[in-house]
């Protein structure tokens, strides 16, 4: 028995070094079907107040047999397997070692618990709790890493700073609590048109960078800056419910474009800054594309 529990402790060292949570995932999985021949897992994480699906061996799960463990991680979470086999030997073994197998996931499982814990907190710093957008930390932590993936696969990314025209006044003239709304109803316009795989952050108060991965040219990062400024401008926002008041907001854009306008993150969010800048020098609904040659002499501090 010492030897067997030497071998499932040093399974368990193995997933805490894991730092994908589906890796750990698969490799419960793997151990599952290397030990007792199943054909399915499914792991669900319950909540007080919430249900998650983290892992599916299958897209379908149809198997003949079924059994499941529960366990308790905290006083609001729990862990639940359901496993899944085509043979009913297979499923005779599992419940003749249910007891044993129940130890086996009561290790492995903290294991998860603490990486879901540790994803959890890592998304409290990176997101923004009012718009859903990374926070600045996101830039100083991933985003070098990203641009030099682009870089050495030769594709070009653009840098959209979104500025919402006149925002303190919305503050000065209501509160922020209505601040915090037109921040979220340009979050959700902003999502809603770019791709899953471009990246929102909020930079300052009423000023987001939206980040487009793998631009073909300027073209397309001024037809979706051209789409955002007249979607925003069409979004009405409730200041009181009760009374029917909506507000109605509009938004300025600098655009850069990585590489051509720098190389360093320090220098491609200063461009898009100026062009901003430059934007909101146009009046509102305006866009600026920062060329070198094209930008007045600004002391941005």
């Amino acid at each position: 028995m010492s030897d067997i529990c030497e071998k499932i402790i040093k399974e368990d060292e193995k997933l805490k070094l894991l730092t994908n949570i589906d890796e750990i995932n698969r490799n419960i999985y793997k151990y599952l079907v290397s030990h007792y021949k199943i054909n399915g897992l499914e792991i669900v994480v319950k909540k007080k107040d919430d249900i998650e699906k983290v892992f599916s061996s299958d897209t379908n799960l149809d198997h003949e047999y079924e059994t499941s463990i529960e366990l308790i991680k905290s006083t609001q979470a729990k862990i639940h397997f359901k496993i899944f086999t085509d043979d009913f030997e297979v499923l005779q073994n599992i419940e003749m070692n249910k007891d044993h197998i129940h130890i086996i996931l009561e290790i492995f499982s903290q294991s998860l618990y603490n990486k879901l814990l540790e994803d959890s907190i890592s998304k409290l710093t990176l997101i923004d709790s009012v718009t859903g957008a990374y926070k600045r930390t996101f830039i100083d932590n991933y985003l070098s890493k990203i641009l030099d993936l682009e870089k050495r696969e030769n594709k070009k990314v653009a840098f959209l700073k979104v500025g919402i025209d006149k925002f303190r006044a919305v503050i000065d003239e209501f509160d922020y609590a209505t601040g915090d709304k037109v921040l979220k109803a340009l979050a959700d316009v902003i999502r809603e048109r770019i791709r899953s795989s471009d990246i929102l952050v909020k930079i300052d108060s009423g000023e987001f960078l939206v980040i487009l991965l793998n631009v073909t040219n300027t073209d397309n990062a001024v037809n979706i800056t051209e789409d955002l400024i007249e979607t925003f401008a069409k979004t009405s926002v409730t200041v009181n419910e009760e009374e029917g008041f909506v507000l109605y907001k509009t938004i300025s854009i600098g655009i850069s474009i990585f590489p051509e306008n720098g190389e360093l993150i320090d220098d491609i969010i200063k461009h898009t800054d100026i062009a901003l800048y430059e934007a909101r020098n146009l009046g509102r609904s305006q866009y600026f594309i920062y060329k070198d040659e094209e930008v007045n002499s600004i002391d941005l501090f």
